[in-house]
């Protein structure tokens, strides 16, 4: 929507922004459900208890889908190796079900000389999609609809976003520093982080805040200042309670790994594990009308536990807080659940950019 914003007063424009923002949402939850619907129908296509059921168009799905992706994606190299006077360079760096991800530092580094303003720059990207790889994608996929004799063209990409950073880990797993999201532009970076365990809930809430921020370093900062970061919320996770740097957890299948002998048989998921011990320890300290049991399907957390202990394990659950009487929690291995927890994660995102967490041990240093 547009407003005449000089003829506004501060009230009416406040009125018609959130006007619009509930507008957006409706829209929002209207192309979610529709996509909802959609991903469902494919779903009865592949289930043979459907009266949809068809195996031959369920493939024909992700094969064309797949087909369409690689397509374009050949298309965009080619177009930009020869835009940009190289052979064999591969601008696609990563692709997924509906989308491409395309690097154009080499094209931004030949447009502009000296310093760059991120605006600027972001509004020669945004321009070089719509007059150049906009109307090549639609030219293209017109090509792949009659190559395939399709009755009608189906296939639409637009730009989604303009990121000045990003790094991939896995499939599905990565983060982008973005300045502009399908035409909203921000006046700093906003960090999207798909697949990360920042959006985990078996993350404990400390740890999903502390990797959100170093990983924005990641892209952002430089590795001194990550690894400053990463020691001064080390000597903090070491002061927090058991509770709040416990890994949440739902536990299922218990009495598949039920053992009479030894609590659990051998092989049995850690949070299982963790929740019979809890349940072990009520019942040897007579605690069963103090605490509650965690049951079948229920929501606990574990943390590690430093050996040896009384409890003889590594590991111990409970559903809300950690039972005094147990007398475990001076032996809670707070370096393995912060290892575990923060480090491990964070290691495969300083690992694809050949970063270290943690200060690295020299010879020099031995000296200085």
């Amino acid at each position: 929507m547009k407003y005449n914003v000089k003829s506004m007063s501060d009230d009416e424009l406040h009125k018609a922004l959130e006007a619009e923002k509930v507008l957006m949402r409706q829209y929002d939850i209207n192309q979610q459900c529709r996509k909802i619907a959609l991903n469902s129908m494919y779903g009865s296509l592949g289930n043979e208890y459907s009266r949809w059921f068809d195996v031959e168009l369920a493939e024909a799905i992700t094969l064309s889908g797949q087909l369409s992706i690689q397509w374009i994606a050949n298309m965009l190299n080619r177009l930009l190796n020869r835009l940009l006077k190289t052979t064999g360079v591969d601008y696609v760096i990563a692709s997924d079900t509906d989308s491409v991800y395309l690097r154009l530092g080499t094209l931004v580094d030949k447009s502009f000389k000296g310093e760059r303003e991120p605006n600027a720059v972001v509004d020669f990207l945004d321009k070089f999609c719509q007059r150049v790889l906009q109307p090549m994608i639609e030219k293209e996929f017109k090509v792949l609809a009659e190559t395939l004799n399709a009755y009608e063209n189906k296939m639409v990409m637009d730009r989604e976003v303009i990121a000045q950073a990003g790094v991939w880990t896995a499939k599905k797993r990565y983060m982008l520093s973005v300045w502009d999201a399908e035409g909203v532009r921000y006046k700093t970076p906003k960090f999207k982080i798909m697949g990360m365990e920042t959006a985990r809930s078996s993350t404990p809430a400390y740890v999903r805040k502390a990797l959100k921020t170093a990983i924005e370093m990641v892209l952002v900062r430089d590795e001194p200042t990550l690894q400053a970061f990463v020691k001064t919320t080390q000597a903090e996770f070491k002061t927090l309670s058991v509770e709040d740097i416990a890994s949440p957890r739902s536990v299922s299948e218990m009495e598949k790994w039920r053992s009479s002998g030894t609590i659990y048989k051998k092989a049995t998921p850690i949070a299982v594990k963790a929740a019979m011990l809890y349940n072990h320890l009520l019942v040897k300290h007579k605690l069963q009308r103090k605490y509650r049991a965690i049951g079948e399907g229920e929501k606990m957390k574990f943390i590690y536990l430093k050996s040896p202990n009384p409890l003889q394990d590594t590991v111990i659950g409970f559903p809300v807080s950690l039972p005094k009487e147990f007398g475990l929690e001076r032996y809670v291995n707070r370096d393995l659940q912060f290892n575990k927890t923060f480090l491990e994660p964070l290691r495969a995102i300083t690992d694809a950019v050949g970063w270290s967490p943690e200060e690295r041990a020299s010879l020099d240093s031995l000296f200085a």
